[in-house]
């Protein structure tokens, strides 16, 4: 699953409502399933726990992997230039959850890094986030 959320402080009941429908939507899924999700949730912590949290069931890939620093920031303003920002922010907007199966094959997170860190021809940076890679074993 993928989706962009609402963005800028000002939307954040907005953004909540839909991080809970995305949520939701792993639930929904059969147990047998494994469940990620991934993309530009411009989310800040203090939302995530506003909402309650995240399931029991559903994991933050970047917290299960002990928190990575290489790639805590998605959203770097310091860095990143394409917006041409005077105030310079460091956040974790993009994020990647998974559900996984309760039996069967399973979907391990190995780790992650940040792409797009290099600008194209034209000077500027794919976009103003970065991207998240992730790697996963795959047991049968």
């Amino acid at each position: 699953m993928t989706s962009h959320l609402e963005s800028t402080r000002d939307h954040s009941k907005e953004r909540m409502k839909q991080l809970q429908i995305v949520l939701n939507k792993m639930q929904e899924e059969s147990e047998s399933t494994t469940v990620i999700f991934g993309g530009d949730t411009n989310l800040r912590d203090s939302e995530v726990a506003k909402v309650g949290g995240l399931p029991k069931n559903v994991t933050d890939i970047w917290e299960f992997l002990g928190k990575p620093q290489h790639c805590r920031y998605t959203w770097d303003t310091s860095s990143n230039t394409n917006l041409r920002l005077e105030s310079k922010c460091k956040l974790r907007f993009d994020r990647l959850y998974f559900r996984p199966a309760a039996e069967g094959g399973h979907i391990i997170p190995q780790n992650m890094d940040l792409i797009g860190l290099e600008k194209l021809d034209c000077g500027r940076f794919p976009s103003d986030h970065w991207g998240l890679l992730c790697r996963f074993d795959v047991i049968l």
